[in-house]
């Protein structure tokens, strides 16, 4: 390279490092940014890493220091910073996993046993419980989640049990690079799930089990015992809403309103988040200010706004301890603390600056909760609406300060409608790539629900709170009731329109991080450095381009095959098995509803023929697929097929030119994808494939 070429490569680095330099504080909201590259790293892996990677953040500390001592390195650690943040992430995600780890069942069974309850709730049909320390052929478990249908009612949290139960592997991923259920699982140290099937029996009560008096207080009774309160004084109606707000339980709600509220864009109400959160909060604040603010002697000697925001953090404390605990509710509440935190300090109380903070703690305390949908959507969310009023926050304080009162609820309104419009907008990615679809309903409803759910319900859940001790909690109940009823109604509404929620195909996982990264590069620069942000959202754009659905997936059981059929659109071999599976297949898909196969070959379309032996499927590639539902056809469909699927195992050789998918691929490796085209081998993806030899995959 020419002497031109090299100084103009060093003016380039040297107005880069002076850019970041004066983008100063900003560059902090970058460090969870790069956590999350660590733990994302570490998660994507095919294999667990060695030990000896801890190492690398001391040594990469110890690098950084003496960047710094040396003046003419200075700028390295703009360069070196990220990479220590990034093997900070990766260490973490590796150090939790490690202090979860615990045995995981690899097959079905059926054993007697026996353990302390440590989690009790309640659902619609049927009761969810946790077990400690479960003896299994001759192997500990620490925990197994059990579902009994009868013979609950009289356990709580902290008795010691026996009972008969079918024990199962933690259920796998339903497609291939789909949300992983057993690696949730692992990370909260649940080895096993399973079914009663018969009635538990007590071995030892709560109190002989655990005889510490503060075992009374703890967090899973305190949830027991108000499931239990809302269970007998609240309205039938009510009860499911008001026992997702209160402890965070959502499995009472019945399914038509659950879904109603999901489809309307309201579900946001039924997570405890930051919406919840900031109402107790700001609820006891201001009326305990209120309350002290009628003493003039108070007011004038002594600092009421502190004593406030320290009730406001006594209360909303409180409120984490019964909530369950979820990714969503304890960033909510470390938002929260710093604000008020920042009350009682007299400091800025809303910025992004918190909102990273409380992203780092979350991220290095639990780093599997990154790939959540609750932790997504969340911190999307509130990142967007803080960046937002940071910039607007003024405007809106000048309008509603000058207008009319009359016009100041119009005001208010216009502001929920624009807090609902940001933060819709901010979780659409997260809810195509999660869910398959985008609510506009939600919009327009918000407006409606959000005071309700601000003004009456949650008033009236603290109220229920405070009348708990003194066995008057159906007052508070039954006036929360109303307002339930006024947002159920609204969700209803919202949802009875037929675009209230568009079904949307699902894109890419590269292409969802570079959006991400594109969308923060564009929010927290404020100089030319934020154009950075066009180079991810090209690369997503054109990663999108090449992302192509599979043309096929099978279960892991075989028993549900799903077609992506060019001029029929996806279609299956039944709706009636594996529901679940086939609703998560259509979100993947983003339509509605799929077809079966016997609706296409009532339409006489020829690329679809079934018998009792099974079923062939022509390609517009002219492959031919053959689905195989007795062992009695393999030979033909081996002979006549380019792939077949099967749910029995395949005992002869199928030629070398056809590829065969049995009972056995599909019990080691899980649910298959297939790609097909003119090319010879087609692509094959499966579940274990992409996962890897990871702790929470079992060794089949």
């Amino acid at each position: 390279m020419q002497p031109g070429g090299l100084r103009l490569m060093r003016r380039t680095v040297l107005y880069f490092l002076e850019t970041l330099s004066a983008e100063g504080p900003r560059l902090f909201l970058f460090v969870p940014v790069f956590l999350a590259m660590g733990i994302g790293l570490y998660f994507v892996l095919p294999y667990e890493p060695k030990t000896q990677i801890h190492f690398i953040p001391p040594i990469l500390i110890a690098v950084a220091y003496l960047m710094r001592r040396i003046p003419a390195l200075w700028g390295v650690n703009y360069f070196l910073i990220p990479f220590l943040l990034i093997s900070v992430g990766f260490s973490a995600a590796m150090l939790r996993q490690q202090w979860v780890a615990a045995p995981v069942l690899t097959q079905k069974s059926f054993s007697s046993i026996e353990g302390k309850i440590v989690d009790l709730s309640f659902g619609r049909k049927e009761t969810r419980m946790v077990l400690e320390n479960v003896v299994l052929e001759g192997e500990l478990y620490k925990t197994v989640r059990l579902n009994v249908r009868t013979g609950s009612d009289h356990l709580t949290p902290g008795d010691f049990v026996k009972l008969d139960a079918v024990l199962l592997p933690p259920p796998l991923p339903t497609h291939p690079g789909a949300y992983d259920f057993q690696r949730d699982l692992y990370f909260k140290s649940i080895g096993a799930v399973g079914y009663a099937v018969n009635r538990p029996s007590i071995i030892k009560t709560r109190g002989d089990s655990d005889p510490h008096p503060l075992f009374s207080w703890s967090s899973t009774f305190l949830r027991h015992a108000i499931a239990q309160q809302i269970t007998q004084y609240a309205p039938k109606e009510s009860q499911g809403f008001l026992m997702a707000v209160m402890i965070g339980e959502k499995r009472v709600l019945d399914k038509e309103t659950e879904e109603n509220m999901r489809k309307s864009g309201l579900a946001h109400m039924l997570a405890i988040s930051g919406l919840h959160m900031v109402m107790i909060g700001g609820l006891v604040f201001f009326f305990t200010r209120f309350l002290l603010s009628l003493s003039a002697y108070l007011t004038l000697r002594y600092p009421i706004k502190t004593w406030s925001a320290i009730a406001a953090m006594i209360a909303v404390s409180g409120y984490l301890l019964v909530s369950g605990m979820s990714v969503s509710a304890v960033r909510a509440y470390i938002m929260i603390m710093l604000v008020f935190g920042a009350i009682c300090f007299n400091r800025q109380a809303i910025s992004l600056r918190n909102v990273a903070l409380a992203a780092i703690f979350i991220l290095l305390l639990r780093p599997e909760s990154l790939l959540s949908a609750s932790f997504q959507m969340s911190f999307a969310a509130v990142f967007a609406l803080v960046a937002f009023y940071e910039k607007f926050s003024d405007r809106f304080y000048m309008t509603g300060h000058k207008a009319h009162f009359l016009l100041r609820p119009v005001i208010y309104g216009w502001g929920v409608a624009m807090t609902s419009l940001v933060a819709t907008f901010a979780t659409a990615l997260f809810a195509i790539y999660h869910f398959g679809q985008f609510s506009l309903a939600g919009i327009f409803v918000n407006s409606l629900a959000v005071p309700i759910m601000g003004f009456w319900v949650m008033p009236m859940v603290i109220l229920s709170f405070a009348l708990m001790p003194f066995d008057a909690a159906w007052i508070g109940f039954y006036l929360a009731a109303m307002g339930v009823d006024l947002i159920e109604k609204l969700a209803g509404f919202g949802a009875s329109f037929d675009y209230s929620s568009i079904p949307v195909k699902s894109f890419s996982q590269i292409s969802l991080v570079l959006l991400i990264l594109s969308m923060i590069c564009l929010v927290c620069f404020r100089s030319r450095l934020k154009l950075i942000g066009v180079l991810p959202l090209a690369a997503a754009i054109g990663a999108q381009s090449l992302h192509q659905l599979p043309d096929i997936l099978v279960s892991d059981s075989g028993r549900l095959v799903l077609l992506a059929s060019q001029e029929s659109g996806p279609i299956v071999n039944d709706r009636r098995r594996e529901r679940f599976i086939r609703s998560r297949w259509q979100e993947y898909y983003g339509v509605r509803e799929v077809a079966i196969f016997k609706e296409i070959i009532a339409d006489d379309k020829g690329e679809l023929r079934c018998d009792p032996l099974g079923c062939v499927w022509k390609t517009n590639n002219t492959q031919t697929i053959a689905y195989s539902l007795n062992p009695y056809s393999h030979k033909a469909d081996c002979e006549r097929a380019d792939v077949v699927i099967a749910q029995d195992p395949i005992r002869i050789d199928c030629s070398p030119a056809t590829l065969s998918i049995d009972r056995f691929d599909l019990w080691r490796n899980g649910a298959h994808a297939l790609y097909i085209t003119n090319e010879r081998p087609f692509r094959v993806t499966t579940v274990n494939g992409v996962r890897g030899n990871r702790p929470w995959v079992p060794n089949r």
